[in-house]
């Protein structure tokens, strides 16, 4: 950017990386910006939130591909067990 005379402050940067991110983070984003969060941080920090949370939506993903595989091939654990299964997952 420098050798296009283009200044940008680092929350501006922040702002504009996070304007061309996908749909999907959208939500996210809207709670980092609602908590105030996302004027704080540095791109860098940034991006190291997108990873985590990227890590922790998959890891819930798996969880539940792999539930939902013990269900068809077991009988079905009532309600209770289904949500202390989950409850303990995401602690």
């Amino acid at each position: 950017m420098f050798a296009f005379k283009v200044s940008a402050t680092p929350q501006d940067m922040v702002r504009r990386f996070a304007d061309a991110l996908p749909a999907k983070w959208s939500s996210y984003l809207e709670i980092l910006k609602e908590n105030g969060v996302l004027d704080t941080i540095t791109i860098y920090e940034l991006i190291q939130k997108l990873e985590n949370k990227d890590v922790v939506l998959l890891e819930k993903s798996q969880f539940l591909s792999m539930l939902s595989f013990k269900q068809r091939s077991s009988p079905t654990p009532d309600l209770q067990q289904q949500i202390n299964l989950i409850l303990q997952h995401t602690q």
